[in-house]
């Protein structure tokens, strides 16, 4: 891939970034229009009237508007890859369909509980891994030292 593409991939997400830090690089000059004004501006023309208005801070810019892009954009992408439907082009595709997919509020707020149920499975699945690891490395261990011919009671 080219680097004019993962400059093109990298681009919206530090541009609204950039828009939300804005507030307190211009905290000393007096404008008139305030950053605030210009990210809701941004985002009434992105997602419409009825966005809510924690998703002005950065916490909410990140948990409902940049995992979930991000994480809707690696799904397409990683299944596009797979099917190998398009010979160049996967990178675009799956980002006009991330684009076309999720502009909706229903899908970025079903993508960020998906991507908190998956976390949290993540982790239980790591946990019971690593349980059955340590328990089969303490047996492996138990076998391998004990002695060959065991006193029976």
């Amino acid at each position: 891939m080219r680097s004019e593409n993962r400059l093109l991939l990298l681009l919206v997400p530090f541009a609204l970034a950039f828009l939300l830090h804005a507030t307190a690089v211009r905290a000393q000059v007096d404008a008139g229009l305030s950053a605030e004004d210009v990210m809701r501006a941004v985002f009434v023309f992105v997602f419409g009237e009825d966005f809510p208005s924690y998703w002005l801070t950065y916490a909410g810019f990140a948990q409902y508007i940049v995992f979930p892009f991000v994480a809707v954009f690696l799904v397409l992408y990683g299944i596009l890859s797979e099917l190998r439907i398009f010979k160049q082009t996967n990178v675009k595709v799956s980002l006009s369909l991330m684009m076309a997919l999720v502009g909706g509020l229903w899908l970025l707020n079903i993508m960020r509980v998906f991507l908190i149920v998956n976390g949290f499975l993540g982790v239980i699945g790591f946990a019971l891994l690593m349980f059955i690891g340590i328990i089969l490395m303490v047996l492996g261990w138990f076998l391998k030292n004990a002695p060959r011919s065991l006193p029976r009671f």
